[in-house]
This record gives C-alpha cells, sequence and structure tokens, in this order.
C-alpha cells in the first residue's frame, strides 16, 4: 500500500487555537487623554502611528512600542500598553510594578485620572527609548 504524503499547507497545530483577546470600550475622558498622549508621542523622532483594532499603534521606525485607546483598550477600559525591545534596570522595575498582556510582551498602564498622565508619558518615553 502507498503512503499517503501530507497535503503541502498548513502544519498540524500543536496547541490549541488561543482565544481572541478581549476589547474593552473606552470612555470618551480616556479617549481625550489617548488623544493627548498620542499628540505628543507624535512630536517624537521617527515615531509613526497607524490604526490598529480600535487603537492608534506607535512605532519608532519599524518597532511598535505602545497603542493607545481610540475606541477599544486591551486590557482594561482604562488602559494603555507598551513594550520594551530591550532589558535594563528600569524595564524590569516597570515589569514589577505594571499589569503584563499575556501575549507579545506588552505592559499596560490604568489611566485613572488626569494625574496619570505624567507616570504614562514616563512609562512610553521608556518604551520608546528601548524600541532603537
Amino acid at each position: 500500500m502507498a503512503r499517503l504524503k501530507p497535503k503541502p499547507g498548513r502544519p498540524k497545530r500543536s496547541q490549541p487555537e488561543a482565544e481572541p483577546a478581549k476589547l474593552y470600550r473606552v470612555s470618551e475622558e480616556l479617549r481625550d487623554w489617548a488623544g493627548m498622549l498620542g499628540a505628543e508621542l507624535a512630536t517624537w523622532p521617527r515615531v509613526l502611528s497607524r490604526p490598529m483594532f480600535g487603537l492608534v499603534s506607535f512605532y519608532r521606525g519599524k518597532k511598535i512600542f505602545a497603542a493607545l485607546p481610540r475606541t477599544r483598550a486591551l486590557t482594561s477600559p482604562h488602559s494603555i500598553i507598551f513594550k520594551f525591545h530591550a532589558e535594563n534596570a528600569a524595564t524590569r522595575k516597570a515589569r514589577r510594578q505594571l499589569q503584563t498582556y499575556p501575549t507579545a510582551k506588552w505592559l499596560s498602564f490604568e489611566l485613572r485620572a488626569p494625574e496619570d498622565l505624567g507616570t504614562a508619558l514616563q512609562w512610553l518615553d521608556l518604551a520608546y527609548r528601548m524600541a532603537r
């Protein structure tokens, strides 16, 4: 009897498919705050932005370093997300202080009051600097 060859194309999956990420609706207030943060990021050198699933993603060159909510947020209705492309003492400290998003080494920060915008900018600046 002849052996059947597997069809070319998709390989067999060894792990079950992950559930799609839950997207939360954001408040008008958070949209305003995210818009202010995005306007600041747009002034930084080599930063580009693109829409992404109800968020706006920010890149330094070809590396994505942040995503701000436009109509949706990922970890909670009050969160922004960012990622570090390198590790140092500051990024290790951030990982201990912030909520980790389960995929792709993203971290999230909760914006609950206007006073949180300064801290958010500090985290976004660190993510930007690590995206070289």
